[in-house]
């Protein structure tokens, strides 16, 4: 029961930084000319990125080590998984 809660706010987490990192390769969030944003911004990016592997390795271990997968989980490193690949084909 603690692995589905626990599963679903990852899938939640994940879900949000989908939409961060649309933002940021959309460029939306550099045209915005503020200096607190930008400074914000560069304070965010970089924990973020490494949140995003953390939950693609936390969805990986889940599944290869404990076996344990449900439609969350499977959702989650997906995510997180094309948060990845659009980092490297994304300039």
């Amino acid at each position: 029961m603690q692995l589905a809660i626990f599963s679903k706010r990852l899938f939640f987490v994940s879900i949000a930084l989908l939409i961060y990192f649309l933002f940021v390769f959309n460029g939306i969030i550099h045209k915005i000319d503020y200096p607190v944003v930008g400074a914000i911004y560069e304070l965010i990016t970089i924990p973020l990125i490494l949140l995003v592997l953390a939950i693609f390795l936390y969805t990986l271990f889940q599944f290869i080590l404990k076996r344990q997968i449900n439609y969350y989980l499977v959702f989650c490193s997906l995510i997180c998984g094309v948060i990845i690949v659009l980092m490297f084909v994304i300039e």
